[in-house]
């Protein structure tokens, strides 16, 4: 029964990423948008819809750079079931994969809600299930001016 309730769980917070950053992604005009449905593009266009928000170093690796950790990271746990040491790979890896995405979660929310600082710490004590939430929230608020990388 916990197996179930958890499967929902993911399941609801990954339609809640997906209208959310689909919804998102149309406003700004990106043709792709619909990569939101994707579970493993979404990522990509998380990260492709703080571009411009990001420092000019980042902006270009920073989509890819979400979409080969989420690779890897899926990689190395489906290996590390069957060869007990993988795991020292995959806990990084996947500590890499939480930091990036909630770098680019944090520059999500800056760019369109003023109370991005307590999306972000609630996004932070959940380790990323809020993030999920708060994204279909924000969904239609306006880009805020501030805040975008020179």
């Amino acid at each position: 029964m916990f197996i179930v309730v958890i499967f929902i769980m993911a399941i609801v917070l990954y339609l809640f990423l997906a209208f959310g950053l689909f919804k998102m992604g149309q406003r700004e005009g990106i043709d792709y948008a619909w990569l939101a449905f994707i579970p493993y593009a979404q990522y990509y266009l998380l990260a492709v819809l703080v571009k411009d928000r990001v420092g000019s170093g980042m902006r270009e690796a920073l989509p890819w750079i979400l979409v080969g950790l989420m690779a890897a990271n899926f990689m190395f746990g489906f290996i590390s079931s069957f060869i007990p040491f993988a795991f020292i790979i995959t806990i990084p890896l996947g500590l890499a994969l939480t930091g990036f995405t909630l770098f680019a979660f944090f520059h999500l929310f800056k760019k369109y809600s003023d109370s991005y600082v307590v999306l972000f710490v609630f996004t932070i004590l959940t380790l990323g299930a809020l993030g999920s939430i708060f994204t279909f929230v924000i969904r239609n608020n306006e880009k805020r001016l501030d805040g975008a990388a020179v």
